[in-house]
């Protein structure tokens, strides 16, 4: 913290000086007056300058990087992906499972991706006119899919 004053107190006197020589040896005027502004902007950055030395560390605990962010938002986009995918294809086979037992049905599933990648069935809803062959299905989709009976709806 001691060094942390003594740069800051160093690098504001120096753009100090430097910003009164340039002041001194400038005209009145239009140029003098963006020097003025020149100056000021150096003594703002003669003050930042080394508190940015000092305050990544102390805030890299709260603030994540940009880097982690995006890889963050990248994970979750592909999560998305994949498991509209694994609900479509599961919705997809459902139907043909059904359609190749004489049943007419819509299929709907929803899934689940766990931080590890595993991807599991929550539920799963059918549409179907014949509720007694969707019964029969319902105990097959079980088995063939893991997913408990009762996450398996019929309407």
């Amino acid at each position: 913290m001691i060094e942390l004053m003594r740069q800051i107190i160093l690098s504001v006197t120096a753009a100090s000086l430097f910003g009164a020589v340039a002041l001194a040896l400038v005209p009145d005027g239009a140029l003098k007056e963006a020097v003025r502004l020149g100056v000021g902007i150096v003594l703002v950055l003669s003050l930042v300058l080394p508190l940015r030395a000092a305050l990544p560390p102390a805030l890299s605990e709260f603030v994540p990087e940009a880097a982690e962010v995006q890889q963050d938002v990248a994970d979750d986009v592909y999560r998305a992906a994949i498991r509209e995918q694994v609900e479509a294809q599961t919705a997809a086979y459902i139907e043909q499972a059904a359609a190749d037992g004489g049943i007419a049905c819509t299929a709907q599933v929803t899934a689940d991706i766990a931080q590890d990648g595993t991807v599991s069935i929550a539920a799963v809803s059918i549409r179907a006119a014949d509720a007694d062959r969707a019964r029969a299905l319902r105990e097959r989709l079980s088995e063939e899919l893991g997913v408990p009976v009762s996450s398996i709806r019929i309407e």
